[in-house]
């Protein structure tokens, strides 16, 4: 009975070890501008969770959610970055590699990313602009509106007079930026899901201000490399822009049920 009872006592310490240390809630730093939106985390099923508001007042969210989806990365696959309900300003384009979790807002239309100024694109020759630009990895993407409605939403193009200033895509899936990458076939996943997307008229392209809501293909090479993996896209909304969805140079297999074009 002893050696039971020890027994027991030994598996509920180790029980209780364990769901602390999933449970353990750290704070992160906030960003160093006292303008920029909070931005907190703590642990959720052994998976980090970096907690994103916004600022407000048309200030620039870029850096609080870059920071965010980068600690995501650091912090291993299964992290959540989570955005609170509100509208997130974007002045610079957001870019990360090889996030392998969840990016969510409260709800369509609850939580909404957005530009106020033009986003100046000062990229390499030769890469893709995009408003949103995930490189491998495994993206879960749900829960949240996109709103383009600026009809002027960015500057400084590499192809300036094909597009001038229509955004040319606002999320790009897509794999390395290094010129012919040693990989010809590169792994990349998503699923978007619950997620709204508006663009607004403008002056340029067939009359809108933007291209491509979704655009998946390579970028930064030569010889472009191909992406693999299971790309779906469920409960979304399109409204105004060229193409919703346009994917190049990938033998990935793309799931879309069902979503509306408005």
């Amino acid at each position: 009975m002893k050696n039971l009872s020890k027994f027991l006592i030994s598996v509920t310490a180790i029980v209780c070890c364990c769901l602390l240390s999933c449970n353990k809630q750290e704070d992160l730093l906030n960003p160093a501008s006292d303008i920029a939106g909070t931005l907190t985390s703590k642990s959720l099923h052994c998976g980090r969770v970096f907690t994103v508001s916004p600022s407000g007042n048309y200030t620039d969210d870029s850096y609080a959610i870059q920071t965010a989806l980068n600690n995501a990365v650091a912090a291993g696959p299964g992290s959540t970055v989570q955005l609170t309900k509100g509208t997130f300003y974007l002045k610079d384009r957001i870019e990360v590699e090889g996030f392998d979790g969840f990016f969510k807002g409260a709800g369509k239309d609850k939580t909404v990313i957005t530009t106020h100024d033009a986003v100046n694109f000062s990229i390499p020759s030769g890469d893709q602009e995009s408003l949103i630009k995930f490189r491998h990895g495994n993206i879960k993407m749900s829960d949240l509106t996109i709103k383009i409605l600026n009809p002027d939403p960015c500057t400084g193009l590499n192809n300036n007079e094909n597009w001038q200033n229509a955004l040319p895509s606002v999320i790009m899936i897509t794999g390395s930026s290094i010129e012919n990458p040693g990989a010809k076939v590169q792994p990349v996943s998503f699923t978007f899901n619950n997620l709204k997307f508006v663009g607004g008229a403008g002056n340029y392209w067939l009359n809108n201000n933007l291209c491509y809501f979704i655009y998946i293909t390579g970028d930064g090479s030569i010889e472009p490399y191909k992406l693999n993996g299971e790309f779906k896209v469920t409960n979304c909304e399109f409204h105004s822009a060229v193409t919703c969805i346009a994917s190049f140079f990938t033998t990935a297999k793309l799931v879309l049920t069902p979503f509306e074009l408005l």
